[in-house]
């Protein structure tokens, strides 16, 4: 259990911090980044679809999958810090 509970400390203390970075200027400006990047590449997929090698569209659909994925982590900060608060606590209070 001890482990566990280790194991959770770790993910809140990762989430805190995406969550402070979320909320930062800098932050913003990341996430602001990230959305553009990503309708960036929709249009570059939807636009050239038919002309684009199989390379090419496996790589915008990566790049894709990445940003989206990033994009997630960061918005989905504070949900994952709270959750795993409650985890803990739940975890505690079996004790």
């Amino acid at each position: 259990m001890e482990k566990q509970q280790e194991e959770v400390k770790e993910e809140l203390s990762t989430y805190k911090k995406l969550s402070a970075l979320k909320d930062s200027e800098g932050g913003k400006i990341l996430i602001t980044s990230i959305r553009r990047d990503i309708e960036s590449t929709i249009t570059t997929l939807t636009a050239s679809y038919l002309e684009l090698d199989e390379v090419r569209l496996k790589a915008l659909c990566a790049k894709l999958d990445t940003d989206s994925s990033m994009l997630m982590v960061l918005l989905n900060a504070d949900k994952n810090k709270e959750q795993a608060k409650e985890i803990l606590k739940s975890m505690t209070e079996n004790e």
